[in-house]
C-alpha cells in the first residue's frame, strides 16, 4: 500500500505541481490550503508524512505543526521555508519536525527528505513493535545486553524465573541486579502481587530484624503501633534482599528460620505468622569466602545458593556499551532537559575502553555529566567526565591536541551556525573569521546547512 502524503501549501500551483511529481513516483497524495484543514485532515485518518508549508493563512505553520503531532506523534514532516525564514524553519526543527527545504527548492531533494523521514518513522515503528513485543512476550526483553556474558546470565534468570526457589544474584555494585531481580519477578507466576526490596547494608544492625520481621505495639519504648516487617508486606510476591553479605550475623539465624519454615514472629510478639515469599538474594561480596572468614553462616549460605545467577560486570561486555548509552542518554535528556543528539566515534570507543569500576550506575553519571556538557551537541571526547578520559594511558589511546582541538571547533562553528540560522555571514561575524574561512570549516566539518 502506497504512503500517504499530505500536502499544506497556501499556493494552488505548488500543491498541483507537488501532487503531481509525488503521484508519479508511487505516492497517495491529498492537498489541503490551510493550516486548520490539515489538522481536520489529520484528525479523520492518519497520514504517512507531511509537506507543510511555514507561512500559512490562519493558523501558521508551527502552530499548525504542533496541532498534528499532538494528534499523531511520530508524524514525519518535512517543512517549506521561504530563504529568508531559515531561522524560523531551524526552530521548527527543534520543536520536532524532520526536515525542511527552502524556496525555491528542487522536487528531487524534496522527494530525498521525505523517503528519509518515511524510513525514520518506519524504522520508529518497527523498534516500537518490537519492544512491544519483547516486553509482552518476557520483561527481560527491556534489560539491555547482547554480550555473550550478559546472554548467559539472562538466559540462567529466564530458566529460573517461573521456579518457585530462591535465586542469589552475584556481581559487582552498580551492575543491574535490582533490574533483574525486577524481571524475573514480572516474569513469574506472582508477577501481580509485590515486589519489595532492601537494602540490607543500609539498615542499622539493630533494626534489621524489625525491618524484616516487624514488630508488635509496645515491643519497645518508641512501638506506639504495630508495624508489618518486609516479610509480611511481600506476602505472595517476592523479597528482594539486597547486599545480603552485609546482613549482621545475629539476624541471620532468624532469616534462615523464615527461608526453612514460611513463617516470622514479629518482634514483642510469641506468635509465629505465615508468610508466602519468593527470595531473591544479591551480593557483591565472595559469600564461600565470607563464609570461610566466620562473617556469613554456611547454612544460610547454601540455603541462599539454590540457584546463582552471576552479572558480568560492565569491562566483561564491552560490545554492549553502545546499547546502553543510547538507552540512557534516551532516558536521561528528558529529565536534564537536553535534547540527546549522538555520540562521536572517538567518545564510544573511549568509553568502550575504559574500566568502569562502578558499572552501569558509573556509566549513567558518565553519561549524564557528558549531555551537560554537549548542551545538545553531539557528545565529544571533551564531554567526558576527567575520570574516563585519564584512563587513556592505561590501554586506550589518547585523542592527540589536533583532535581535541578539531572537536571544541566543530562544536564551536555548528552552534555559531544553528545560532544564527545557518546564516554565513552572521556565523562568521560571531564566530570572528572570514565567511569564506566559515565556509572552509563547514565543508572541513560536514556541517552541512540545516544538519
Amino acid at each position: 500500500m502506497e504512503p500517504t502524503i499530505l500536502i499544506v501549501d497556501d499556493e494552488e500551483n505548488i500543491r498541483t505541481t507537488l501532487k503531481l511529481f509525488l503521484s508519479e513516483r508511487g505516492f497517495a497524495v491529498e492537498t489541503v490550503g490551510s493550516g486548520e484543514e490539515g489538522v481536520e485532515r489529520v484528525r479523520r485518518e492518519e497520514v504517512d508524512a507531511v509537506v507543510l508549508d511555514l507561512n500559512l493563512p490562519g493558523i501558521d505553520g508551527i502552530e499548525t505543526m504542533g496541532q498534528l503531532r499532538r494528534l499523531q506523534p511520530e508524524l514525519p514532516i518535512i517543512i517549506i521555508t521561504a530563504f529568508g525564514s531559515i531561522p524560523s524553519a531551524v526552530e521548527a526543527m527543534r520543536q520536532g519536525s524532520y526536515d525542511y527545504v527552502a524556496k525555491p527548492f528542487r522536487n528531487d531533494d524534496l522527494l530525498m527528505r521525505l523517503e528519509r523521514g518515511l524510513e525514520n518513522s518506519r524504522l520508529q515503528l518497527e523498534v516500537e513493535r518490537l519492544r512491544s513485543r519483547l516486553g509482552e512476550e518476557t520483561p527481560f526483553g527491556r534489560v539491555i545486553g547482547r554480550s555473550a556474558a550478559m546472554r548467559e546470565a539472562l538466559a540462567r534468570a529466564q530458566r529460573v524465573a517461573d521456579r518457585n526457589v530462591t535465586v542469589l544474584l552475584l556481581g559487582e555494585s552498580g551492575t543491574g541486579k535490582e533490574v533483574l531481580a525486577r524481571a524475573i519477578h514480572e516474569a513469574s507466576r506472582r508477577r501481580e502481587e509485590r515486589f519489595v526490596a532492601v537494602n540490607c547494608g543500609a539498615i542499622p544492625d539493630e533494626l534489621v530484624e524489625n525491618e524484616l520481621f516487624g514488630h508488635e505495639k509496645g515491643a519497645y519504648t518508641d512501638a506506639r503501633e504495630r508495624s508489618q516487617g518486609r516479610f509480611a508486606q511481600a506476602d505472595g510476591g517476592t523479597l528482594f534482599l539486597d547486599e545480603i553479605g552485609e546482613m549482621p550475623l545475629t539476624a541471620q539465624p532468624k532469616l534462615l528460620r523464615v527461608l526453612e519454615d514460611g513463617g516470622v514472629v514479629p518482634l514483642g510478639s510469641g506468635e509465629r505468622v505465615e508468610v508466602d515469599v519468593r527470595v531473591i538474594a544479591a551480593t557483591n561480596r565472595d559469600l564461600e569466602k565470607e563464609v570461610e572468614e566466620g562473617r556469613f553462616r554456611e547454612d544460610l549460605f547454601y540455603r541462599l545458593n539454590v540457584f546463582a545467577v552471576r552479572i558480568p560486570p560492565l569491562r566483561e561486555r564491552a560490545e554492549d556499551l553502545s546499547l546502553l548509552v543510547e538507552h540512557l542518554a534516551q532516558k536521561c535528556a528528558p529529565l536534564l532537559e537536553v535534547e540527546w543528539a549522538g555520540i562521536s566515534e572517538g567518545a564510544l570507543q573511549l568509553l568502550q575502553g575504559y574500566g568502569w569500576p562502578g558499572n552501569v550506575r558509573e556509566l549513567e553519571n558518565a553519561i549524564q555529566g557528558a549531555l551537560l556538557m554537549a548542551n545538545g551537541c553531539e557528545i565529544e571526547i571533551g564531554d567526558l567526565p576527567p575520570s574516563v578520559r585519564g584512563d587513556a594511558e592505561e590501554g586506550v589511546e589518547a585523542p592527540g591536541l589536533a583532535e581535541v582541538v578539531a572537536q571544541v571547533e566543530r562544536r564551536v562553528v555548528r552552534q555559531a551556525l544553528q545560532a544564527e540560522g545557518f546564516n554565513h555571514t552572521r556565523a562568521a561575524k560571531r564566530l570572528r573569521i572570514t565567511r569564506q574561512t566559515l565556509l572552509n570549516k563547514i565543508q572541513a566539518y560536514g556541517l552541512e546547512e540545516g544538519r
